[in-house]
């Protein structure tokens, strides 16, 4: 069976699509919708404002949003659907403004990059987040841990897994979930953990063994 996807209003009434995808909701009055193999975006009248033209795309968030061409280079386009910054980068996870930083992939790397594209924080990391309540969660090596805006590590890299920060505290699992050979989860008990930890790193609950 072949899934489309519809955008509705508050009474059930289609006002767009059938589209092949969409993300789940609006961001900044722009959803982003795929036609065929392209991408592009539609307002809330569910109207085509930026031409599906694109290969991938996320939510537009500070005003800019990740967009793939051809070639699998991502940039930055503006609601106009211009890119602002071009693509150059290798992203693999979503991107997104948050504090005017946004993290890019380039070669193996993740750093953050401000909106006119400068590097503000050179890639070093496995992989990383955006920024949300003044923090990202970053991966060095295997573990993960939190800095700051400076690029400053305020967490040291320790856990296992994150879920980054919202309000005051970090979700984060520590330990083992065991996979077989095929790499799904088997039938040996998970050794992993989790909880919460405060802004300076300290479990305010947990870990806690997950069942």
């Amino acid at each position: 069976m072949i899934y489309k996807h519809a955008v509705l209003d508050i009474s059930g009434k289609i006002i767009a699509g059938p589209f092949d995808f969409s993300w789940w909701s609006f961001e900044e009055g722009f959803l982003a919708v795929q036609n065929g193999e392209m991408w592009g975006f539609i307002d809330r009248q569910g109207k085509v404002v930026i031409p599906f033209r694109y290969r991938n795309v996320w939510d537009f968030s500070e005003g800019l949003a990740a967009a793939e061409v051809n070639d699998g280079k991502w940039g930055f386009i503006d609601q106009s659907g211009t890119f602002v910054i071009a693509p150059q980068y290798d992203l693999t996870e979503g991107s997104f403004f948050h504090r005017r930083l946004a993290p890019v992939r380039i070669g193996n790397k993740v750093g953050y990059i401000d909106k006119s594209g400068a590097i503000v924080i050179q890639p070093q990391f496995e992989s990383a987040s955006s920024f949300y309540d003044d923090f990202a969660d970053v991966k060095v090596g295997e573990k993960y841990g939190f800095i700051d805006g400076s690029g400053e590590f305020v967490i040291q890299p320790q856990f296992d897994v994150s879920l980054g920060f919202h309000g005051k505290l970090g979700t984060v699992f520590v330990g083992k979930t065991w996979f077989d050979a095929k790499g799904r989860p088997s039938d040996r008990e998970s050794e992993e953990y989790w909880g919460y930890v405060d802004r300076s790193g300290h479990w305010v609950w947990g870990p806690s063994r997950i069942q």
